[in-house]
């Protein structure tokens, strides 16, 4: 049923403290007994003489913790005195038989909840199983053996021995306005935004034909600057 428990205040107890050896370890042996068998500190007569260790009965034993008001007789045998009292209020500190099944029962209970929860989760399996190898590596990294002149076009890294995808569409800057000829010039944002309301006519003395403030830096004018056509 559970195991029988020797409070540690019985060294310093009288009663216990004093007791001879012999008697002591009857004692610890009837407690075990009773724990085991679930009898709640009863111990039937026939079953005094096997927990000694010489299989013989010993009267005085019994008497003896008669006298100390640890058990009393009984018909068919002894009871314990307060067998389920707190030790430190008195008792003999043990644990009712029925209270032991009932934690027994709700621990099992609660295990069967928890692998009814378990077996009602879906299964996902591993949770990187699918993940290709390259995800997380550097994008802009190319890889390929040989040497000789390199040219980047549409997105692939050329050499005089190999060909290798680099993974990175050129042509096309962040901001969408790239001209898409690989070449680099049209690959970053201008400069200068255009206006918020479309090209301005040429005819407009603040700006140049390209829509760019004048004296702005204008990648499309002569002379990189934007210049007004109006006289």
């Amino acid at each position: 049923m559970t195991d029988g428990r020797i409070p540690g205040k019985w060294v310093s107890e009288p009663r216990f403290a004093e007791m001879p050896d012999a008697i002591f370890g009857f004692l610890a042996r009837a407690i075990a007994w009773s724990n085991e068998a679930g009898t709640d500190g009863h111990v039937k007569r026939r079953y005094l003489a096997q927990l000694h260790a010489s299989g013989e009965v010993r009267p005085h034993a019994y008497k003896l913790l008669e006298d100390e008001g640890i058990w009393k007789a009984t018909p068919d045998g002894y009871q314990f005195i307060d067998w389920d009292k707190k030790a430190h209020h008195g008792g003999l500190g043990q644990e009712l038989a029925a209270n032991v099944r009932a934690y027994k029962e709700r621990k099992k209970a609660n295990q069967q909840r928890y692998r009814d929860k378990g077996a009602s989760r879906p299964v996902t399996g591993h949770v990187t199983g699918s993940v290709a190898d390259h995800v997380g590596q550097d994008r802009n990294t190319s890889s390929g053996s040989g040497s000789g002149s390199r040219d980047i076009q549409g997105g692939s890294l050329k050499t005089s021995h190999s060909t290798v995808s680099t993974g990175v569409k050129f042509g096309t800057d962040r901001q969408g306005t790239g001209d898409g000829d690989g070449d680099g010039d049209g690959d970053r944002p201008p400069a200068v935004a255009t206006p918020l309301f479309g090209r301005v006519p040429a005819s407009d003395p603040g700006y140049c034909s390209h829509g760019v403030t004048v004296d702005r830096l204008c990648r499309h004018c002569p002379t990189g600057l934007a210049q007004s056509e109006v006289a």
